[in-house]
């Protein structure tokens, strides 16, 4: 079954380190700020002049993305806020204000998120399982007998765990997660470039594990 479910706005980009890589198209010249300097820690103002860029979309933290435009050196321009913003909680627009984000822009787009589920799948699997056990040995010392070294030995025991290997049942299946990122760069509303990205993701979900022996 497939079905289109809501995503968190931005912030659920971030939870997984997502990066969305797709195409920045320039319509005209661009002045955005880019990371320069020691460790990226400074920003320098520059132009892009219009054409088409491989870039990503590149969530770094709750609030701070990347914008790289890929294949050129170190070129990454930082979308970091710390104001109060309210992402959508639902499939629908984003609008951020260039003011907080520190760059001659503003942001406004769409994102959406589609998630897919393959067939359940019975399989046979391998593991290890885990016994405590009572383990004795022979442990022997050298002690002091009328001046004389003399070994005694005796026997000690105490509680030790054992790995064995083992089989469970395990009944698991596969989710994607599409994602599809549209944004539009905008100054006084006119649309300067767009970025349109994508990410695709898949992992297993563990439906059940049954007793490994």
């Amino acid at each position: 079954m497939k079905k289109t479910l809501a995503l968190l706005g931005l912030g659920a980009l971030l939870t997984s380190c997502v990066s969305l890589t797709g195409q920045l198209d320039v319509k005209e010249p661009l002045q955005v700020k880019k990371k320069s300097g020691f460790l990226n820690l400074k920003r320098k103002l520059v132009t892009l002049e219009p054409g088409h860029y491989a870039a990503e979309v590149k969530a770094l933290g709750e609030k701070n993305f990347n914008l790289t435009l890929l294949g050129e050196d170190n070129f990454k321009v930082p979308l970091a806020t710390e104001a109060d913003i309210k992402f959508p909680t639902k499939n629908g627009d984003i609008f951020v204000a260039g003011k907080d984000i520190d760059q001659p822009f503003d942001i406004a787009g769409t994102i959406k998120t589609d998630y897919s589920y393959g067939p359940t799948q019975d399989v046979i699997e391998s593991c290890t399982w885990y016994a405590t056990e009572n383990r004795c040995e022979k442990v022997c010392r050298t002690i002091q007998v009328d001046n004389k070294p003399v070994q005694k030995c005796d026997v000690e025991c105490h509680q030790v765990q054992v790995s064995y290997p083992g089989y469970q049942r395990v009944l698991y299946h596969m989710t994607t997660i599409d994602r599809d990122l549209s944004l539009r760069l905008l100054s006084a509303e006119k649309e300067l470039a767009t970025f349109k990205g994508y990410d695709t993701e898949t992992y297993r979900v563990n439906e059940s594990v049954g007793v490994c022996r």
